[in-house]
């Protein structure tokens, strides 16, 4: 009965962060996206950042504004190519996590 209810109290934060922001971005050169990623974040004022690298992929989580969303977005594309997945409305106030994966094209 316990594992039960543990699940059930898993399960949403796991749906959550399905339907968190996401991008996407596809580049030639990992090495060198990332530190650009970095600086891209730093100036969009992103907190509680997150990274983890594997080999040819490298993720982030931030928390930032919802209305600094699409303006990332389009700095992002300087980088590469940029796929988003789940953005909230342009004009959605407070904050998100936003979970940001690279790869190599």
């Amino acid at each position: 009965v316990l594992g039960t209810a543990m699940k059930a109290s898993v399960a949403p934060r796991a749906q959550d962060l399905l339907m968190e922001p996401r991008i996407l971005l596809k580049v030639p050169d990992l090495n060198v996206a990332v530190p650009e990623v970095e600086k891209i974040l730093t100036n969009f004022e992103a907190k509680n950042i997150t990274r983890r690298i594997t080999p040819g992929k490298a993720f982030w989580t931030a928390e930032l504004s919802h209305h600094k969303l699409k303006d990332l977005s389009k700095q992002l594309q300087a980088i590469g190519r940029v796929e988003e997945k789940h953005f909230p409305a342009a004009d959605t106030a407070g904050n998100t996590t936003l979970v940001l994966e690279i790869t190599n094209n």
